[in-house]
């Protein structure tokens, strides 16, 4: 797949900056990366310097494993063994902190919510099988057939025979 210089420069200056102003400029890490440069300088200077746009090069990093990865000074490489060790602590303070609280009492906050909100809310998606009983058919609403069921090919088949016909599988 092709990599346009341009655009990865500009995801990584305003990946970069973000974590500037998340952590502060005078956080270690944040030294440590942007070695006193702006976000911009910094990510045009790691793009342009990285080897990781040539396949082969990824081929050789990734037969050689991760002796290869530790042992390469190729500048993405470096910053993503860089930012690894605290990417890796935020994700676990994340998943202790919010996710697994929520999983936790995820009873509790359907129930609160329900008693707030009552019926006006769609019931959650918890991924529970859900049945009903009758037929299954298309229905009307705003003066268009609702569709019984979806699939890939419906928005290319509404482009081409337009939303308000009625289509002969309903």
């Amino acid at each position: 797949a092709p990599i346009h210089d341009d655009f990865e420069k500009l995801k990584l200056a305003d990946s970069l900056g973000f974590m500037v102003e998340l952590l502060g400029a005078d956080h270690p890490l944040v030294k440590q990366i942007m070695e006193g440069k702006t976000p911009e300088v910094r990510a045009a200077e790691l793009i342009e310097g990285t080897k990781l746009k040539d396949v082969a090069s990824r081929k050789q990093l990734a037969a050689g494993g991760t002796r290869a990865i530790e042992a390469s000074t190729d500048p993405m490489i470096v910053l993503a063994r860089t930012i690894d060790p605290k990417a890796r602590e935020l994700r676990k303070r994340y998943e202790n902190e919010v996710t697994g609280v929520e999983r936790a009492n995820y009873s509790k906050i359907a129930r609160a919510r329900f008693e707030t909100e009552g019926t006006r809310l769609y019931p959650d998606a918890t991924f529970t099988l859900r049945l009903s009983y009758g037929a299954v058919k298309s229905y009307m609403e705003n003066a268009m057939i609702g569709r019984r069921s979806s699939s890939l090919s419906f928005p290319i088949i509404c482009r081409r025979v337009g939303w308000r016909r009625s289509p002969p599988w309903t």
